[in-house]
């Protein structure tokens, strides 16, 4: 559930992440983490994984969730939400609106950002955030 922007302007995001080989990268543990932060007047939390967004949505089924995958491909250097099957992914996983990595740089697979930004608005109807590094990358993903 997205929150009213008067809401969103007085509040916080949290990003609740644990990387690869951290003992606190556990669904159960991420899920306390961000129920904690909720509960502490948190407006929303950032999360990444599927296994992660799955189990905040199960354990606080109000909250609101940017969801990501970071996702590495040897043809690629964008890895946040690169593309389709993870936009899909993190959507099918319960994501209130998606993170994706909106700079030029060539996407795994030839996948381009217009057609990604496209279909997530028109297949699934979900809600996007870019992460950007310049202004006009910004404008394009606008």
């Amino acid at each position: 559930m997205i929150p009213t922007t008067d809401r969103l302007d007085q509040g916080l995001i949290v990003s609740v992440q644990a990387p690869q080989g951290s003992p606190m990268r556990d669904p159960q543990v991420i899920a306390a983490m961000a129920e904690a932060s909720l509960r502490c007047g948190a407006v929303g939390v950032r999360l990444e994984s599927p296994e992660h967004i799955g189990a905040v949505r199960r354990r606080c089924p109000d909250a609101l969730i940017i969801g990501l995958w970071k996702c590495t491909f040897p043809d690629s250097s964008v890895y946040i939400t690169p593309g389709w099957r993870e936009i899909q992914t993190v959507w099918s996983a319960g994501a209130d609106v998606i993170a994706i990595d909106a700079t030029a740089r060539p996407r795994p697979e030839r996948q381009e950002l217009e057609d990604l930004i496209q279909r997530a608005r028109v297949e699934l109807r979900a809600p996007l955030m870019a992460y950007v590094d310049s202004v006009e990358n910004g404008l394009r993903a606008a």
